[in-house]
């Protein structure tokens, strides 16, 4: 449904309203495809190629728990295409009536500047020089950045984009966005989730480094063992997750299980679970 309403949509900002109230938990995959700006390949009945569905906005998300730190967390693609800002409520608005008043005027006057920004930018020519401008900004933010990390140096690009957007209108509706300040803030922000991300990165083990740890216990777990697998009863397997899914990075029991596949661990996906016990 998300990627149909997306479809053709060029530049109308999109609100995906809390994403606490999907049932699907890790949200990566979709999260990839919104930036992306198509929709994944697709084959008829006929074995035809189908005609993939394209947009190119901007998309806002708002959650109750972070979409950039959950998931896989050793996706650094997904670091590098989301800014996520943490906000509390008080941070938002003074009062209720504050917010109100805000609501009252974004429904007054919803869609109404679109046309006459775009018409401005068509008649000073700049959209012809939008390229230049674009780099240009970037250049400017890199050097007041001076990061050398990748991550930041990616979400730096999407920074321009604010940033000159910003710029230009106040200059073709006289506002007083603090131009530098939001370009400022989103700089910091984005060196603040980039270091959070790689604190947390460094504090997951790869998983052959968890591997005999996590086979120990299954094994002193377990109800059955041989010299090729030990079966473990259902609510100790969710003791083992418990026990070892931070160190490992899955954050659900599902990512738990898919790593453990992945290293061929996992014999069964129901019932009792069994573990290899021959070395990976």
């Amino acid at each position: 449904f998300l990627v149909q309403s997306l479809t053709d949509n060029n530049g109308i900002p999109t609100l995906i309203d809390d994403t606490s109230l999907t049932k699907q938990k890790n949200l990566d995959a979709f999260l990839y495809q919104l930036t992306n700006g198509i929709e994944r390949g697709r084959l008829t009945n006929e074995g035809n190629i189908s005609t993939q569905r394209t947009w190119a906005t901007s998309t806002f998300i708002t959650s109750e728990k972070s979409v950039l730190f959950s998931g896989d967390i050793q996706l650094k693609g997904k670091v590098g295409r989301i800014l996520e800002i943490h906000v509390s409520g008080d941070e938002l608005f003074n009062n209720a009536e504050q917010a109100e008043e805000m609501q009252a005027m974004y429904r007054e006057n919803y869609g109404l500047l679109e046309t006459a920004y775009i018409r401005s930018l068509l008649t000073n020519a700049v959209s012809v020089n939008i390229h230049t401008l674009i780099n240009e900004e970037i250049r400017e933010i890199r050097a007041i950045s001076q990061s050398d990390d990748e991550l930041v140096n990616r979400l730096e690009e999407k920074i321009a984009l604010v940033s000159l957007t910003s710029k230009l209108v106040n200059e073709t509706f006289d506002f007083d966005f603090s131009c530098d300040n939001i370009r400022d803030y989103m700089i910091e922000l984005c060196k603040e989730n980039v270091k959070m991300y790689r604190e947390i990165c460094e504090n997951v083990m790869d998983f052959p480094q968890a591997y005999s740890r996590i086979l120990k216990s299954a094994v002193d777990k377990a109800v059955i063992k041989t010299d090729l697998f030990a079966v473990v009863k259902s609510d100790d397997f969710k003791t083992l997750f418990h026990e070892f899914s931070s160190s490992i990075g899955a954050s659900t029991l599902k990512d738990f299980k898919a790593l453990l596949k992945q290293n061929a661990c996992l014999f069964v996906n129901s019932g009792d679970y069994g573990y290899r016990t021959a070395d990976l």
